[in-house]
């Protein structure tokens, strides 16, 4: 058992501290990571996609635990997957941005590549989410939609994840943003 003298000096501290600023300040983890300058988010936007043309971007993890969040907006119906293990090689890269915007921020470990190689008969992988969102069909009847993934994702280290946004219909616009933050745990 810990010495009860650290506990009641650490509250000391704490009690002083919440005095001084008039307040707790309590975040969630996602955030403290964010302030710790290890959290990252990469966009593709205004893209212009076709009847049955997939939009696929390719998650390259290293050796530390991405957990990853998404949001996808079109201005039709689409279908929006993410895989786990498929056989595509690194297309052309995206920079992941560092959310902490002071100092010197840390690179992603997390490579993030759109229009991935097809090696030939490539693989999608094994699936771990599938979503339809907005509506399709007739240009009249159409429906924009918005899917926004609040449940977060801690993918593998040294794997790879293929996350595809399939559009339902001719000529629709969607925008992609992928956050997420790096932790070793």
């Amino acid at each position: 058992m810990a010495d009860p003298s650290v506990h009641l000096a650490l509250k000391a501290i704490v009690d002083s501290l919440s005095l001084a600023l008039d307040a707790w300040n309590v975040i969630d983890f996602a955030h403290h990571e964010l302030h710790r300058g290890a959290a990252f988010n990469v966009n593709r936007e205004n893209l212009d996609l076709d009847l049955g043309v997939d939009e696929d971007l390719l998650l390259e993890v290293g050796a530390v635990t991405c957990h990853l969040t998404f949001a996808v907006a079109a201005s039709a119906g689409c279908h929006l997957f993410l895989f786990e293990n498929p056989t595509f090689t690194t297309g052309v890269a995206i920079t992941p941005v560092n959310r902490n915007r002071t100092g010197t921020p840390p690179a992603a470990t997390m490579g993030v590549s759109h229009t991935p190689v097809d090696p030939g008969a490539a693989v999608d992988g094994d699936q771990l989410y599938q979503e339809h969102f907005g509506v399709g069909g007739v240009p009249s009847l159409r429906a924009a939609g918005v899917s926004r993934g609040t449940q977060e994702w801690p993918l593998k280290t040294s794997t790879k994840y293929l996350f595809r946004v399939t559009s339902l219909v001719e000529n629709t616009t969607i925008d992609i943003n992928l956050e997420w933050y790096e932790r070793n745990i």
